[in-house]
């Protein structure tokens, strides 16, 4: 088993760490103790897949952290995250049981399912985007900040029943989606849980602007207007008639007229 206080001293000597922004430690067997220390300029740290059974600490020169996945580390109990700057965190199937996000205000996307919590408190941030806390069988409580209205949001397997955001709408978490406004549920009712995780949008309202006046026409007008298009059509088709026919007429009396002439002629040359 490896040791990650020393794979980092080997790797990243202290004079080398500043220059550091990603740091990706995941998969390597570690096992004990983590110590994320002098890595003043780090953004992104990845410490996945690993055995860390003891504690995972971060001195004050990692404030500018903005992306964790400490996912599959087997780690357990409480965790601080007091980071200003942090935005994504990923603590998902391990065996945390409390969580303290004081301090991290900006934190969007916060996936901390497959744990052993039985209360959250995300009041530390109005920016989330993403929640999961789902296959948290204990969780029972969760507490929001006063603007909570995320995008995706994924509570199963809890026991949590309604879960309400701050544009009116209520979440259920057994039912796995909104339900609609003033619509009140039994404890009793049999659900069926979809497989994925629900997506929450908010779609806008359309206002319609009071400077602009359409006129609509009545279906009385829309009558007349048939009628009328109606009758010029008959009339149209009439006169089309007549000059045919007068045409035709003309036509026939000129044919004669020229076979008169044409006789009259034979019998003079007789």
């Amino acid at each position: 088993m490896a040791n990650a206080t020393q794979y980092l001293d080997e790797n990243y000597p202290s004079s080398n760490r500043s220059l550091v922004t990603n740091l990706d430690i995941s998969n390597k067997n570690f096992v004990g103790n983590l110590i994320i220390s002098g890595f003043v300029n780090l953004q992104k740290l990845n410490y996945s897949f690993n055995n860390f059974d003891g504690s995972i600490t971060f001195d004050d020169d990692s404030l500018k952290i903005e992306d964790i996945d400490s996912s599959f580390v087997n780690t357990f109990g409480k965790h601080w995250y007091d980071m200003g700057k942090l935005k994504k965190l990923n603590l998902s199937n391990n065996q945390i049981s409390e969580l303290d996000l004081d301090g991290s205000s900006n934190l969007a996307y916060l996936y901390c399912h497959d744990n052993s919590f039985r209360e959250l408190n995300l009041n530390n941030s109005v920016k989330y985007v993403e929640v999961n806390c789902s296959n948290n069988p204990t969780l029972s409580k969760i507490n929001l900040p006063e603007i909570f209205v995320p995008v995706l949001f994924d509570c199963r397997n809890t026991t949590l029943d309604q879960v309400p955001f701050s544009n009116s709408s209520v979440f259920d978490c057994q039912k796995n989606t909104i339900l609609p406004q003033n619509t009140t549920t039994s404890n009793n009712t049999t659900t069926t849980t979809s497989n994925n995780p629900v997506t929450v949008t908010a779609t806008p309202t359309t206002y319609n602007n009071p400077d602009t006046a359409t006129a609509t026409p009545t279906t009385n007008n829309n009558l007349g207007l048939k009628i009328g298009l109606s009758v010029v059509g008959i009339i149209a088709i009439f006169l089309l008639g007549l000059v045919t026919f007068l045409c035709y007429r003309r036509r026939i009396r000129k044919k004669g007229t020229s076979t008169s002439i044409l006789q009259i002629a034979n019998d003079r040359d007789r």
